[in-house]
Order: structure tokens, then sequence, then C-alpha cells
């Protein structure tokens, strides 16, 4: 018996799908597709993890163990293949809930059959099961042409070599995409602080920042006569991202709307070309619907 992990369903919508799977240390990583031909917004995309085969409970301990690791990797990196995050809360709100970590449980956004295989180590008289995951009802989806399974396959194998920087970048992209309040902005000045330092600019009058022009034209479209100096600047001064002056009577002005859903998408569009640039795929452009 193996143990296996399956992820929630992703809302994508691929024209040419095909399932497909590989090999990642000792693992199969595999993906299924299951299309909505009416609404194709409601198809469901999962991913699936499988172990080697488990003989006794070391096996399933060490799986176990290795299965969330592996699959809390994956979960990090589906936002830069898949492009809509597998935890994106659907409403708003103050709420947050702390859990604890436990080697049985998986990863947010995943389930597993650990306690079927425990009980089949024990009276040894297995039966074949499969996970099934309700949908979510999420609105969040992306288009495709292909499934994103051989892009993770490519990340995966640079993740690793990744410095510490350009991983704290990817856990804080994803803490923006998961977060449920205001939070996310706090977290987006954070993250353009490491981006300022992977792409370093001298501010002054004289010089103007180029950085999106030179190293992301992609995102023009998207950033259009904003900066990254500007970004970072808007980050700077409002109250949701940034801490209060030192005088409580004389705050940073609060985001507007309008700033709040570009200092967001800007944000996590060039935090996801910085990735994809990283780890040897193509960056993309994106389109707003």
């Amino acid at each position: 018996m193996r143990l296996f992990y399956t992820s929630n369903p992703l809302s994508l919508v691929i024209a040419n799908y095909e399932p497909m799977s590989f090999e990642y240390n000792g693992w199969i990583v595999s993906d299924e597709y299951a299309c909505n031909k009416k609404y194709g917004t409601l198809s469901e995309y999962r991913i699936k993890v499988s172990s080697n085969e488990i003989c006794n409970d070391e096996d399933l301990n060490s799986a176990a163990y290795q299965g969330r690791e592996l699959t809390d990797i994956i979960t990090k990196l589906l936002p830069y293949v898949a492009f809509v995050s597998l935890n994106e809360p659907q409403c708003v709100n103050s709420t947050r809930t702390e859990t604890s970590i436990i080697v049985n449980s998986p990863t947010k956004g995943w389930t597993n059959n650990y306690n079927e295989v425990e009980s089949y180590l024990v009276t040894q008289d297995g039966i074949s099961f499969k996970v099934i995951c309700e949908y979510d009802g999420t609105i969040h989806y992306a288009k495709m042409i292909n499934s994103p399974l051989n892009e993770l396959k490519t990340m995966l194998e640079a993740y690793e070599g990744l410095s510490n920087n350009y991983k704290f970048l990817i856990f804080l992209h994803n803490a923006i995409k998961e977060s449920e309040d205001i939070n996310r902005y706090m977290l987006i000045g954070k993250a353009l602080e490491i981006v300022s330092a992977i792409y370093p600019f001298q501010k002054n009058k004289r010089q103007q920042d180029t950085r999106i022009k030179d190293l992301h034209p992609e995102l023009l479209p998207v950033f259009g006569e904003l900066t990254l100096q500007k970004l970072i600047d808007l980050s700077n001064s409002r109250q949701e991202s940034r801490h209060y002056m030192r005088s409580l009577t004389d705050s940073h002005p609060k985001l507007s709307e309008e700033e709040a859903g570009k200092l967001y998408l800007c944000s996590v569009l060039l935090i996801t070309n910085i990735i994809r640039n990283v780890c040897g795929l193509e960056v993309q452009t994106f389109i707003q619907e």
C-alpha cells in the first residue's frame, strides 16, 4: 500500500489537458483534470503525490514527514505555475486561527490517507481508497493551454538551489495571497523591500527608475506609468502597509480602493515573474478579465 496526498481542487480552465506524472525524490507527482464543459470556470484540477510502498510503521512515519514537506513546497510553488493559490480565502475578514503542525496532518489544502495506511498495516487487509475533495466554490481561476505539472517539475528542481532571499520572497508571496485581512499590505511592504534588494536602485532626482521597463517589460501593460520606486513609495506612505508616524494625530493616509488594488496586483504579478525567471521558466504577461 502507498501513502498518497491529494490537493484540494484548483479552478483551472485547461485547453489541451493531457495527464502527466514525474518522479521526485522517490515520490510520484501526478495530476488529474475534471473539465466542466458547460461552466468552464467550474473545472477542477488536482495534484496527487504518492509514496513508495509502505511496509511497516517506520516507512509510514517517514513517508508522512516527507509527504508533508513535499506538499508544503508544492503549495508554495503553485501560484507561479497555476497562477491561483491553493489556500486563497473566499472572504476577507479579520479572523485568524492558529493551528499546530502534526506530522500525520497534511499541509493546508491537501488531504491524505494516513489513517487508511495505518489501519492497513495493523490488519494487513488493504482496501482500495481514493480521497474525494468537494469543490469549495472558489471564483478564482486561471486559463491555461497545458497542464502546469511540467513547469512544477522544473520549479521543484530549482527550488532547493534558491538563495534565502528568494525563498523568503516565495513565503511572503504565499502569505499575501492567503491573507484574509489588511495584513496583506504590510506583507507586501516587506516583499517589496526584498524585490528592491534584488534589483537595487539609487534613488535620486537625476536618475529615473526604469527597472520594470528594463527587467520586466512584459508587465508594462499592468504597471503603466507606475515604476517600482513609486510602488514602494506608495507602500511606505499608507496606513495599512507602513508603521504609524511618531505623532498618532499625524498618521499616514489610508489606501484608497484604487491604490489598494494597484498595490496588490502589481506586487503579486511582479513577484510571480521574478520567481518564474529565477527558476528558469518563461515570464508571463497577465490579462485581467
